[in-house]
C-alpha cells in the first residue's frame, strides 16, 4: 500500500480481480443507470418541496425579470 508498481504488478493485479478493467457496454450501462438514478432523485426531491405560495416560484420569477430587462433594453 502506498507505493508505486509495475507492469508486472499491475498484471497480477488484473488477474486475480484486484483491478477490473470495464469494457465499453458496461461503462455505457452505469452512465444510464446513474442518468435515471439523477431523475428519479430530482423527482423525489420535487415532490417533497412543500407548495409555495403563488408568485414564490423562483425560476419563473427570474425568467419574469429577464423579460422585463431584455422589453427595458429594447426601449
Amino acid at each position: 500500500p502506498g507505493k508505486a508498481f509495475g507492469p508486472e504488478e499491475l498484471d497480477e493485479a488484473i488477474k486475480r480481480r484486484a483491478i477490473v478493467i470495464l469494457d465499453d457496454a458496461t461503462i455505457a450501462d452505469m452512465l444510464a443507470k446513474r442518468a435515471r438514478d439523477r431523475e428519479r432523485d430530482a423527482a423525489e426531491q420535487a415532490a417533497e418541496q412543500p407548495s409555495a405560495a403563488p408568485g414564490a416560484d423562483w425560476q419563473e420569477a427570474m425568467k419574469q425579470w429577464e423579460a422585463w430587462e431584455q422589453s427595458e433594453k429594447e426601449k
